[in-house]
């Protein structure tokens, strides 16, 4: 099971490389995540990106939840490749 898992999330950051090279469209719809019945004991402020100027948000990387989305930034100049930093979250989707 976990190498069919994986095998679908390289399928899916390969797609994010050809959406993000203008060979395809992105094929997923704006979704917004549901209010908290729990909210957490403080805020956490959200990412100013306003000056990354090349970015694309909410890349599904998977199928099995709405949640399972990337956002990928890349320098302002150059054609790549490029250094990639993967930060993946261990925990649960709660």
């Amino acid at each position: 099971m976990r190498e069919d898992l994986f095998a679908e999330l390289i399928a899916s950051v390969r797609e994010a490389g050809a959406i993000l090279r203008g060979e395809i469209a992105p094929t997923h719809k704006e979704e917004k995540m549901p209010e908290s019945d729990n909210p957490a004991p403080f805020i956490i402020p959200e990412a100013n990106t306003a000056h990354i100027h090349r970015k694309r948000f909410d890349l599904a990387y998977a199928h099995v939840s709405p949640a399972q989305k990337l956002d990928i930034y890349w320098p302002a100049e150059g054609d790549g490749p490029f250094p990639v930093i993967v930060s993946i979250h261990g925990g649960a989707f709660i």
